[in-house]
């Protein structure tokens, strides 16, 4: 009672465990009865049993980010990582140039934190997620933002429809840096 388990696909907190049935409070609060025929038949993720909480990231660094830095960014965060014993897994720390991928060079960020509770799990990768972004603006490099950035270079003017203001002059310039929004709603030129 008090653990925190995946059976099922089902995410929640052992409430009570009868003959018949277990109950489980997923996080969105609700009550869910699991008959224990059901939860006997399937392999249980016990999460209140973990050691420690794996944490995993990518940190999308732009292609023209100099090698040099990249290196010192991997080399300053393994050291980060590794300087506090206390909040993470010394022994589990792969922090690696991991890939390279069609916008970014792909830094791999994979520790494991020493924390009891999910809010204290909360709190060390609040932590670990602002050392980065104050590496990366210390070191001056510059995060991809997964592609949101459009760049449009030399595009010919675009031609504007028939029987529009527009139409007697040829068109309206194409703009030369096209930023998405992440929510869609607006652009900005």
């Amino acid at each position: 009672i008090g653990d925190l388990i995946i059976v099922n696909g089902l995410e929640g907190t052992v409430e009570s465990v009868g003959f018949r049935s277990t109950k489980i409070r997923t996080p969105e609060e609700s009550l869910m009865t699991i008959p224990n025929s059901v939860i006997a038949g399937t392999s249980i993720d016990n999460r209140g049993m973990r050691k420690s909480r794996r944490y995993r990231c990518f940190v999308s660094l732009m292609y023209d980010t100099p090698v040099g830095r990249m290196t010192e960014m991997r080399d300053s965060l393994r050291e980060i990582a590794t300087g506090r014993p206390e909040l993470i897994r010394a022994d589990k720390v792969d922090i690696h140039i991991h890939d390279l991928s069609r916008g970014s060079v792909n830094l791999l960020v994979n520790v494991y934190f020493w924390a009891d509770t999910y809010s204290e799990e909360l709190e060390a990768r609040d932590w670990l997620n602002r050392e980065i972004l104050a590496l990366a603006d210390r070191l001056e490099i510059e995060l991809d933002d997964q592609g949101q950035l459009i760049r449009m270079v030399d595009l010919p003017t675009r031609p504007a429809p028939p029987d529009t203001p527009h139409s007697r002059t040829g068109g309206v310039p194409a703009p030369k840096f096209l930023r998405l929004n992440r929510d869609r709603n607006r652009t900005d030129a």
